[in-house]
């Protein structure tokens, strides 16, 4: 699939929402068992749907968590039912006839998996402190 936008125009947030409502859905205390001192997005053992898929006894890794919430996986293609449109994970370095896709030049996906750990997280901490605001 050919990437039809730039770098600048992910919204990764919008991203990560569209994963907490499938998670919220599937599996409602995800947030409250994730393990955040491993939570790496960028590591298919410590990611959330990892996470999800051991805490559900559903396997061990991001592929059984990614079947399990029933989403599909295909590099760079951001479509309503897979893994990276859920912000699970993020775009590999688009090419086309072994050059870089104008635009992308300066695209990091180590960076996006960062910046999708830290959303992932932020979301968790936000969750976890209203719950103890409210015992």
């Amino acid at each position: 699939m050919l990437i039809d936008y730039l770098p600048g125009d992910i919204d990764y947030a919008a991203r990560v929402a569209k994963g907490i409502a499938l998670l919220d859905e599937r599996f409602p205390d995800w947030w409250i068992q994730i393990n955040l001192d491993t939570l790496d997005v960028s590591d298919g053992t410590a990611c959330v749907t990892a996470q999800s898929a051991q805490l559900l006894e559903m396997g061990g890794d991001w592929l059984d968590g990614a079947q399990y919430f029933g989403l599909t996986w295909e590099s760079n293609n951001v479509s309503d039912n897979t893994y990276i449109a859920h912000g699970f994970n993020a775009e590999d370095m688009p090419w086309r006839d072994g050059d870089v896709l104008k635009g992308w030049e300066n695209y990091s996906s180590v960076g996006a998996l960062i910046e999708l750990t830290n959303l992932w997280r932020l979301v968790i901490l936000e969750r976890r402190a209203v719950l103890s605001i409210t015992l």
